[in-house]
């Protein structure tokens, strides 16, 4: 018996409801882009129309306007239903976007001619409403389409953003409805955003701003001066993403850069790496290297007054010496005291403090497979894996999160910094830089003691 004979029940307005009920199964074959959280496969429109419906009844508290939940079930239902003719069409790919709308205008017209003409209508009415996103209830629907794909995203290691080479301000202004109609929603999503970029399953879209620490954010007295603290604010509202590249250790650093609050460190000259509060790159000593180090720096040297920073949970920043009370806050921020015998954690930096040059050529002859690099403002001697900088952080940082080198503008003063000025799009030296360093950047602005930088971002 062929479809037809059996969808005739004799009655034009019967047999209209049941066509169009049983075209409406097509939808379980019209396949999207997103896959199911179990990653067994892409979803269909159904199973998506029907997700974003229960979605629906569940989020109505965090709308900003109220909703009529019951209308916005039926628009999450029926939102689709034209893709049974025109296809469906991913929200990120540019080309095939083009000419949706009269595509999609056009399905409407033939899916919807085919039941009774007033509820033809009104379901075209609730597709339209949705479509338009200008009434509360279609704009609360519009957030759980948006919502839905975007939970499955982050429960599949982003399948769908790595696929498509998706950035950050894509997503961001897909989630822009949410951000307007479910603020607190939106925050979770932001948040979820953020780790998605850490993790690399979403580009970056934002320029970053990467500044040294010492002599170059910080002033002579080791302080950020107000007017630079708020130019640095300011910059990270209109869109820049806030970093620093240090010598220090992650944990020193932060008693240094709390106000600052950066999403991006780059701590121990280059060996760690963390962005959005996630540890990105590591390299580091094993603990018995550590111990290796130490013994050979005591076997030259005699008696060492001694730093390690570690990656452990709370990038701990060890030494075994107790300098001056003034010296130790203006300086050194929080560390741990040891005296190192024995130690053997697993170390991202090793420091010395070696008075005599002799003593130090020595013991850099030793440190096989190490760099061993004296810091221009002192005696101490800065040891981490061979080949490991500021830069090359810089380039892994970048890998990982998708940012172009040229979207980077780095900010230094020391010999340390020239290769990240070099490397990076916009390389900015300090008024009081080295004049190695000065050379090696595009551009040179005042000292860290007259506010420079802050001069320089409000140029911006």
């Amino acid at each position: 018996m062929g479809i037809e004979k059996i969808l005739s029940s004799g009655k034009v307005r019967l047999d209209q409801q049941l066509k169009f009920t049983a075209e409406i199964d097509k939808m379980t074959s019209i396949i999207r882009r997103t896959s199911l959280i179990d990653k067994s496969r892409r979803e269909n429109d159904a199973e998506h129309s029907w997700h974003i419906a229960v979605m629906a009844m569940l989020f109505e508290e965090y709308a900003v306007e109220p909703v009529n939940v019951a209308r916005a079930v039926e628009m999450c239902v029926v939102h689709d239903l034209i893709e049974i003719y025109a296809g469906d069409t991913f929200a990120y790919d540019v080309a095939a976007n083009v000419g949706k709308a009269d595509r999609e205008k056009e399905a409407a017209d033939k899916l919807f001619a085919l039941l009774p003409v007033e509820q033809g209508k009104m379901i075209r009415d609730l597709w339209e409403e949705f479509d338009a996103m200008e009434t509360p209830d279609s704009k609360y629907a519009a957030c759980m389409d948006r919502l839905q794909p975007f939970l499955h995203n982050t429960l599949t290691e982003g399948f769908t953003w790595v696929e498509s080479g998706t950035n950050r301000a894509v997503v961001e202004k897909r989630m822009a409805v949410i951000k307007e109609f479910l603020p607190e929603v939106y925050k979770w999503i932001d948040a979820n955003i953020n780790n998605a970029i850490a993790s690399g399953w979403l580009k970056e879209s934002k320029k970053v701003l990467l500044f040294d620490l010492d002599g170059t954010l910080l002033k002579s007295d080791k302080t950020i001066s107000d007017k630079t603290l708020d130019a640095v604010l300011k910059a990270r509202e209109k869109g820049y993403i806030i970093g620093v590249s240090t010598s220090r250790s992650e944990s020193n650093s932060r008693g240094f850069i709390h106000k600052v609050a950066p999403e991006i460190i780059i701590s121990s000259g280059g060996a760690m790496v963390s962005a959005y509060g996630q540890k990105i790159v590591i390299e580091e000593f094993t603990g018995d290297e550590t111990a290796d180090i130490i013994a050979k720096g005591r076997e030259v040297c005699g008696d060492l007054l001694i730093t390690v920073d570690t990656a452990n949970e709370e990038a701990e920043y060890y030494r075994n010496h107790i300098p001056p009370q003034d010296e130790l806050e203006k300086s050194w921020g929080e560390s741990i005291v040891t005296d190192f015998n024995d130690f053997r954690k697993p170390a991202l930096k090793v420091c010395f403090e070696i008075p005599d040059e002799a003593k130090a050529d020595e013991l850099g002859r030793k440190l096989t497979n190490c760099d061993f690099i004296h810091f221009t403002d002192g005696d101490w001697w800065k040891i981490t894996k061979a080949g490991i900088t500021k830069e090359t952080a810089i380039t892994k940082l970048c890998e990982r999160m998708g940012i172009p080198i040229e979207n980077v503008t780095a900010f230094g003063d020391d010999l340390a910094d020239i290769g990240s000025l070099k490397l990076c799009g916009t390389g900015v030296a300090m008024g009081n830089a080295l004049s190695e360093v000065k050379e090696a950047a595009d551009i040179t602005i005042g000292t860290n003691d007259e506010d420079g930088i802050a001069d320089y971002l409000d140029t911006l």
